[in-house]
């Protein structure tokens, strides 16, 4: 069966996500966060808490945590509680650090002014066997699933995120 690979983003259509509020430590580089961290959340009664967040840094779930760690063994994790003083709730979350990989076909196209991508195309050969990573070589902070990964989110009911099939090549042996 052939794999296909999706971008993986958040889902703007939902209105009211929680979000993190005064957290200082997004910007330090994922090796010196401390393990375990506390953050307040602004919400109000119908915010979503989503299993996926890109904004202001890539959280995900408790769940969503569990069903990553399956299909990467090298990603990493550290804790984040969102702490709802209003709604007194408290919710687990985890900054990821996915890991990069040599994934761009020579068919991958830059805008000249930047170097931002302007076509993405992943070589079928290099991703082969990756089910969850980030591209090595680009700008942007891009997280791919597999079409496995999808399928095991979707059918768990994995929500706050929308998926982009991203084109693959296939270099012809001669």
């Amino acid at each position: 069966m052939v794999q296909n690979y999706y971008l993986i983003q958040d889902d703007t259509r939902v209105a009211h996500k929680i979000y993190p509020t005064h957290f200082t430590n997004l910007k330090l580089p994922f090796e010196k966060m401390p393990p375990v961290q506390i953050c307040e959340v602004n919400a109000v009664p119908s915010s979503e808490y989503v299993d996926w967040m890109l904004q202001p840094a890539m959280l995900v779930s408790d769940r969503l945590k569990r069903i990553l760690e399956k299909y990467n063994l090298y990603a990493r994790f550290k804790s984040l509680y969102l702490i709802d003083k209003t709604n007194d709730q408290q919710s687990l979350y985890w900054f990821s650090k996915i890991p990069r990989i040599e994934s761009l076909s020579e068919l991958t196209e830059f805008n000249p002014h930047d170097q931002s991508l302007k076509k993405l195309v992943l070589d079928r050969a290099k991703v082969k066997g990756n089910h969850i990573f980030k591209i090595k070589g680009i700008r942007e902070s891009y997280c791919i699933i597999s079409e496995d990964v999808a399928e095991s989110l979707l059918r768990r009911g994995i929500n706050g995120f929308v998926l982009i099939k991203i084109a693959l090549n296939e270099l012809e042996v001669c």
